[in-house]
């Protein structure tokens, strides 16, 4: 003998002999299907409260699972008893009885916190298992402890000590595959697999209990009428079993509606949140943002399509889109909205083009259309992000205009980097200098005039073109025959927004065959050498030639 509580079996005197109770199937049953339904709703409060943004929330919503999980133990263990068929009378001391549920929900509380992590670790995992193993044979043998009968209770040693370790086990069990499955992704598995965790976890604790169970002896020995006792059948305990179905299921019910309604406020708070910031960002967009439905009628109007449109938002709110388009678009568009209607996945063949838009005061505006579709609860909405392109149309008109003009113009015309070197040159400059485009682009700008009368100073000259904005002078150039003829070169800076020169334009045009007496000299005679600019000769020789031809 071990003790007066747990026996060995094989050292019970014969003159005591033990009794072992059977069980009903039908309420056996019934405390599994209890056990299993608190862990199926326990472990998916615990999982959602994971995605629960409000930490007031979340430790509501673990206590309701907690509480769950610790009811489900509670009622699966006293429905177990209930089962249980004795040959004496059975009371339960109700102070013992309600104190017996804490143990669980303890461990449950605990177990369950230590796994509201993203990916618990194998120690986590099997810290909660150990805390719901040990939490259940607490109940259960606190439970046990409440009874009271005419008989001397014993445990045998083997199934006790087994008792206690099948429920750690199979704890850490469900809750690892908890933990693989979340992992992969339940929406990717059949359901039959979510059901594996909390199926485990029942097997945690009906093994738990009903192990215990079996190892349950009772000595009778002492009874005055053990001889004449009879076993007391199912009919002296269905009021209690009931009982605790009964309360069981109205507290399940009750946590069950807790939970709902906190989750519905959290995602009526995550979609609130979620709308402003959508509606932020659809406000201060730079670009206009038009919602309809599969009518055509317009459902959300940000202030930049008002701004494109000249329309106030509450002029546009629920007319048709065709009010934007100039004919004949308005009268096909409501056409090509019945291609969608019941086809929710039709694909929009063209997304991304350029439109014209009809302003409030009838002038037309170029825009730049994207559409997207989407499929909701109240029908398809398509949504339209436009920009309007009439200042990117008036700059490429200025840029093709700007194009014709470099190609066509008679002077030439070179576009010079910011290292001095050419990067560009229009087909005058080509001719003029008699170069091709290869001998050109690339080259250093004065490596053009190297037998010409440039400042031998050329650094000085490109300070000059960026401080005072523009330099010219006449040059004299060889040609390839061996004449000479005057050049007129002019450059002038571009700058950027740090008011830099980024650009150099530099534009030569042939002087060589005006008339009057400067023709007669050269360029360094009409010019200062450091400068370039006239000097008093030519000042002098032009005011006589315009002298000479007012007088004419």
């Amino acid at each position: 003998m071990l003790g007066s509580f747990v026996s060995d079996g094989a050292h019970t005197p014969l003159a005591s002999p033990l009794v072992q109770a059977s069980h009903n199937t039908a309420l056996v049953l019934l405390s599994l299907l209890i056990a299993f339904g608190s862990n199926c709703a326990a472990l998916y409060m615990a999982h959602s409260n994971r995605r629960t943004s409000l930490a007031s929330h979340r430790h509501v919503l673990l206590l309701c699972a907690s509480m769950l999980l610790g009811l489900g133990i509670w009622a699966m263990h006293f429905m177990g008893m209930q089962a249980m068929r004795l040959p004496m009378p059975v009371r339960y001391d109700t102070l013992g009885t309600l104190l017996s549920i804490i143990p669980g929900m303890v461990a449950a509380w605990l177990a369950l916190h230590a796994l509201q992590v993203t990916h618990p670790s194998n120690q986590r995992i099997i810290t909660s298992g150990l805390l719901v193993g040990l939490g259940i044979a607490a109940m259960h043998y606190s439970g046990i402890a409440a009874m009271q009968l005419q008989a001397q209770l014993h445990f045998l040693l083997p199934q006790f000590l087994l008792s206690l370790l099948l429920g750690p086990v199979f704890a850490i069990a469900a809750f690892a595959t908890h933990r693989w499955l979340y992992q992969r992704g339940l929406e990717n598995l059949q359901w039959a697999w979510r059901l594996l965790p909390p199926l485990l976890l029942t097997v945690a604790m009906a093994s738990m209990h009903y192990v215990a169970m079996h190892a349950m002896r009772f000595d009778l020995g002492h009874h005055p009428m053990a001889s004449q006792l009879q076993p007391i059948g199912l009919e002296n305990h269905q009021t209690l079993s009931l009982a605790i179905a009964a309360t069981t299921v109205m507290v399940f019910v009750i946590l069950g509606l807790a939970h709902a309604v906190l989750r519905y406020r959290d995602l009526w708070q995550a979609l609130a949140v979620h709308d402003a910031r959508l509606n932020a960002m659809v406000d201060t967009a730079v670009d206009g943002v038009i919602t309809i439905n599969e009518r055509g009628l317009v459902q959300d109007f940000n202030p930049a399509a008002a701004r494109i449109f000249g329309y106030a938002k509450d002029e546009v709110i629920g007319r048709n889109i065709s009010m934007l388009m100039p004919s004949p678009l308005a009268e096909q568009h409501d056409a090509h909205l019945l291609k969608h209607v019941g086809h929710p996945k039709k694909a929009i063949t063209v997304t991304d083009r350029e439109v014209l838009g009809k302003r409030k005061d009838g002038r037309h505006v170029p825009l730049h259309l994207a559409i997207g579709k989407a499929s909701t609860p109240s029908g398809i909405l398509f949504v339209g992000y436009l920009q309007d392109i009439s200042a990117r149309k008036r700059t490429d008109a200025q840029l093709r205009i700007a194009a014709s003009v470099f190609q066509h113009v008679r002077e030439g015309v070179a576009i010079v980097d910011a290292n001095h070197n050419i990067s560009d040159v229009n087909p005058a400059f080509l001719r003029l200098m008699e170069k091709s485009r290869e001998e050109c682009v690339g080259q250093a700008l004065e490596a053009l005039y190297e037998e010409a009368d440039l400042p031998s100073d050329m650094g000085k000259l490109w300070q000059t073109v960026a401080t005072q904005q523009y330099w010219q002078s006449e040059i004299m150039v060889t040609r390839s025959n061996g004449t000479l003829w005057m050049q007129r070169l002019s450059i002038s800076p571009v700058f950027n927004e740090h008011q830099r020169p980024q650009h150099f334009i530099a534009v030569i045009s042939d002087v060589s065959e005006r008339p009057g007496p400067e023709a007669a000299h050269s360029s360094a005679d009409l010019h200062d050498s450091a400068t370039g600019l006239p000097t008093h000769k030519l000042f002098i020789e032009r005011a006589s030639r315009d002298k000479a031809s007012f007088d004419s």
